[in-house]
């Protein structure tokens, strides 16, 4: 059977238009299911997440028992005007102090997950609380496995960041 120049262009240019369909679907699922984004694909329907076992930068690090990236863990509201000063009592990790253009004063913390173990099962219990005039951040001795390299973020309105009356640092202090 021999083929007319036009039906051997329009054959080349279906093939490479179906290889390279194929390639976009192969290559967005493979993302999709590689991501480890603020939600994990596995809390939305059960083995997808199956290609979180392919080899991470960062998983050869800790032998691939934790999440490749830094997950919110969990996160708090506050009113901004509940509280003056910040006393920060945290040992196992960083703590990141931003100023936001208003709204509420929100404490988040983030860290990366040990394989099986569910987010909010890994995230500090009474993170954050407001005692009198102090808004009392607790984070020490969470070093149980479940996280790690763990981080909070204090999210200021501007206008809270510059009323404060002051910010106490105390490191692993009994209450």
């Amino acid at each position: 059977m021999k083929l007319s120049h036009e039906s051997k262009v329009r054959l080349g240019v279906g093939i490479g238009a179906f290889v390279l369909i194929i390639g976009l679907i192969f290559g967005t699922s493979r993302i999709l299911f590689h991501f480890d984004g603020p939600w994990d694909l596995g809390d939305i329907a059960s083995g997808l997440s199956g290609m979180d076992d392919v080899v991470d930068g960062d998983d050869s690090l800790d032998g691939g028992n934790y999440s490749a990236q830094s997950r919110q863990l969990s996160s708090e509201t506050f009113d901004a005007d509940s509280f003056q000063s910040l006393d920060l009592d945290v040992t196992s990790g960083e703590v990141e102090i931003k100023c936001v253009s208003g709204g509420q004063v929100r404490v988040i913390e983030s860290g990366r997950v040990a394989k099986g173990v569910a987010t909010y099962d890994a995230a500090t219990q009474n993170l954050a609380e407001v005692k009198g005039s102090t808004l009392t951040i607790s984070q020490f001795d969470c070093d149980d496995e479940r996280a790690i390299d763990r981080s909070v973020t204090i999210e200021l309105p501007r206008d809270v960041a510059d009323n404060l009356v002051g910010i106490r640092r105390g490191w692993g202090r009994e209450n």
